[in-house]
């Protein structure tokens, strides 16, 4: 189903999401295409540019959204999981009249308790393991949620 998203306005409702939640939201059609998100395309927090900066990080990254939009496309509900870089993400479907028309995908984020082992994750995918370390540590951007 090919669906034509307005993304200014978009842009509006999820720079408004955006301030309740902190955490950054993108959106794919039906067919798991990139429509648009917020903060604007090409925003990453520091840890996932560091990731997605190695061929196989940015690969891994494209196959975990791909496999968790498959996923809920087949269950049609939301739900949470930790990304291939053990960062949270959330995922829900946007329906109209029973159809998946659409997904909001919320991350990155972690909440009280989490102990990601990022330095291990920016290790396999041929990063500096302490600048993986650093980069989760210092970034006020990825969101800390207490529960």
């Amino acid at each position: 189903m090919n669906i034509k998203f307005d993304k200014e306005k978009l842009q509006g409702v999820l720079s408004d999401v955006y301030e309740l939640l902190h955490t950054p939201i993108s959106i794919f059609d039906g067919d798991f295409r990139f429509v648009t998100s917020y903060p604007p395309e090409g925003y990453l927090t520091d840890y996932c540019y560091l990731i997605r900066g190695s061929a196989e990080g940015a690969a891994g990254c494209r196959r975990s959204d791909e496999d968790q939009l498959g996923k809920c496309r087949g269950t049609g509900k939301t739900f949470s999981y930790t990304c291939h870089a053990g960062i949270r993400e959330t995922v829900t479907p946007i329906k109209f009249e029973n159809a998946i028309m659409g997904y909001i995908l919320f991350g990155e984020y972690v909440i009280k308790g989490d102990t990601p082992n990022v330095g291990f994750y920016a290790g396999k995918f041929g990063r500096n393991f302490f600048k993986g370390k650093r980069a989760f540590r210092e970034d006020n951007r990825i969101y800390r949620r207490k529960s």
